[in-house]
């Protein structure tokens, strides 16, 4: 038994605790931190067989969520980039007690080995998808803007320029990184501190978190 903070937690190291065997995640997950857990699970992919978890209706509809649709944003293109998620089923809010004000629903994320995402830098990529969902309503040509000018590009290609982030599949903001970034430097090692997880310093609570990476 560890008695710790999930958001703590080295799921690398416990895997080669565990005598280097991949590792099952279940639970239900505390609805205030899901994007947290989400994303330190992400970081950890390669440690993680697969992840049941219980959590909003809301936020598992975001995980699954297809591009082109109003829910797809940061968390779904992330998560489907790393894993494979699926709603196993939805549990109504009347088998608790006392009764919650949202349903709940399990996830399923079977995390698995995709090339293509290692061919780029994660925080290059975690900087391209968070720039263009912040400005969800505004086309890449406009909300990559400032990363294109550091980079000292002049402009997207074509078939990016008017497309707005919702349009995009998530395989394609790894092209997009690529393109902007380059491939990534496999000699440089990613901090124990990961990409994703993100402090108390920068973030007020876990709601400010929450409206920043899921919505």
């Amino acid at each position: 038994v560890i008695r710790n903070d999930v958001l703590d937690i080295n799921w690398n190291q416990l895997k080669h605790q565990r005598g280097g065997q991949s590792l099952y995640v279940i639970g239900n997950l505390p609805y205030y931190i899901v994007s947290q857990i989400l994303f330190s699970l992400i970081e950890s992919h390669e440690s993680i067989h697969c992840a049941c978890l219980m959590m909003q209706k809301e936020v598992a509809d975001r995980v699954i969520a297809q591009y082109g649709s109003k829910t797809y944003g940061i968390l779904s293109v992330m998560c489907q980039l790393y894993s494979t998620p699926t709603i196993l089923f939805d549990v109504p809010r009347t088998v608790f007690r006392p009764v919650p004000k949202v349903t709940s629903a399990v996830v399923a994320l079977r995390f698995e080995r995709k090339d293509y995402v290692d061919s780029v830098d994660p925080q290059h990529l975690r900087s391209v998808v968070r720039a263009a969902f912040q400005q969800r309503r505004k086309t890449l040509r406009n909300s990559l803007g400032v990363i294109m000018k550091q980079q000292n590009i002049e402009g997207l290609p074509d078939h990016w320029t008017k497309l707005r982030p919702e349009q995009v599949p998530p395989e394609q903001f790894v092209q997009l990184t690529e393109f902007l970034f380059g491939k990534r430097n496999h000699n440089v090692a990613i901090t124990e501190k990961g990409v994703w997880r993100t402090r108390k310093s920068k973030y007020k609570d876990s709601e400010q978190f929450n409206q920043e990476f899921i919505h």
